[in-house]
């Protein structure tokens, strides 16, 4: 399960925003970063990195059958699972950034068909704009439809909702089947694993009659909503936006919050940072911020589980494309460490304290402030070493980490 978000902030030229997402998969999954820069020749030299049979034999081909109507002609900054080809969550050389969320209706989504997260990307690698990113899903699954197992060790089926924003605007898509309503955000947003639109959408599939019942009312399976506790974390989600300046800062927090009552030993219900080891099979395996400024973006990524104990490190995106992971090796390599660290420090989490909050975020502190500095100084040559620099940061971090709890 999943949540997203997104803050304006500012007016006139002081405006600014962020578009955030966690990505809550399956604890044993691995979600590599990868920088996309030959969407088409990439796909058909390895379109995945893992093999996943239901994916090979029911998504897959659908992908393959439509991907060469569009010509992918941009780049992007992708999160994704390494069995698919698609994102959880990602932007473009466009500033275009998405991120989706499993949503559950009355009608039984298709056991095969383009994957959620493969329409994702394929939005980013064809889409200038939100507003063009919107309207590419919408034709897709009106000519192609959605479906497909989205699970990794146990199967999953839903449909989904997009939430997609560039610099200066940004939309919320929610579909269900080959129907679909779109509202137009203009201020702060947060969305979960359940429905959100009712009447008040901007557009609608045509020939549809949610004006009179509400989309959400229409289509949603409100037992297995319930089921993913996706209303509570949307409220959470809510209320903490509400109260909090809208700023970089805050979706960090949220992005790290463990519910109203919950701590990293026990979160609740509500956690948008999940944890396995609290009992549940899923937990937040990556996490992503965009930060948007003067229409300038950068990407701050964990590439990890659990973005309370993981460090977010800077990728301005103008100089992205030269990054290290821009060789998909290297990422899966990352990956790889990231998740035994994670699952090895994930056992002594509940005995973590306060030093090691302050740890993280003076490591993050330093790495902030750096990326501020480069955004006043427009220098590409130290833009370029700020993702490295972050590297090495994060690996001191986790040194001293495992040293003093074990890892």
């Amino acid at each position: 399960m999943c949540d997203t978000a997104v803050v304006f902030a500012g007016d006139g030229d002081q405006r600014h925003s962020c578009f955030a997402k966690n990505s809550d998969r399956d604890a044993a999954e691995l979600q590599m970063i990868e920088v996309s820069l030959d969407p088409a020749a990439e796909f058909a030299k390895r379109p995945y990195f893992e093999y996943h049979n239901s994916y090979q034999r029911h998504c897959l081909p659908a992908l393959r059958s439509v991907f060469s109507r569009w010509g992918h002609p941009y780049r992007a900054v992708i999160s994704r699972p390494v069995w698919m080809w698609g994102a959880e969550m990602g932007i473009n050389e466009c500033g275009v950034a998405i991120g989706n969320e499993a949503v559950f209706a009355n009608a039984a989504p298709a056991k095969a068909g383009l994957l959620g997260m493969d329409i994702l990307r394929l939005a980013l690698h064809n889409a200038a704009t939100a507003e063009e990113a919107c309207q590419f899903i919408i034709e897709v699954i009106e000519s192609h439809g959605q479906g497909g197992d989205g699970g990794y060790q146990n199967s999953l089926y839903y449909h989904n909702s997009f939430l997609m924003k560039d610099s200066s605007s940004a939309y919320l898509l929610e579909t269900a089947g080959r129907q679909w309503a779109v509202k137009r955000v203009t201020d702060t947003i947060a969305i979960s694993n359940t429905y959100s639109i009712q009447r008040d959408f901007d557009i609608v599939a045509s020939g549809s009659q949610y004006a009179v019942a509400g989309f959400k009312d229409a289509v949603e399976d409100r037992e297995q909503t319930a089921a993913v506790h996706g209303e509570e974390r949307l409220q959470y989600s809510r209320d903490f936006l509400d109260q909090a300046e809208p700023s970089f800062d805050a979706m960090k927090a949220l992005l790290r919050s463990h519910g109203r009552s919950g701590g990293r030993r026990n979160p609740g219900q509500d956690a948008l940072c999940m944890h396995s080891a609290s009992g549940r099979s899923t937990a937040t395996t990556a996490s992503m911020i965009v930060e948007y400024v003067d229409g300038e973006a950068v990407i701050w990524l964990t590439g990890a589980a659990n973005p309370c104990t993981s460090l977010f490190k800077p990728m301005p995106l103008r100089v992205s494309w030269d990054s290290c992971f821009s060789d998909p090796e290297f990422g899966l390599a990352y990956a790889r460490e990231n998740h035994r660290l994670a699952l090895c420090l994930g056992r002594q989490q509940g005995s973590f304290h306060d030093g090691f909050d302050k740890r993280r975020d003076e490591a993050e502190k330093q790495l902030r402030e750096e990326a501020l500095r480069l955004r006043d100084k427009n220098s590409p040559q130290q833009a370029e070493a700020l993702l490295p620099k972050a590297l090495s940061l994060e690996e001191e971090f986790w040194q001293r980490v495992c040293e003093e709890y074990g890892g």
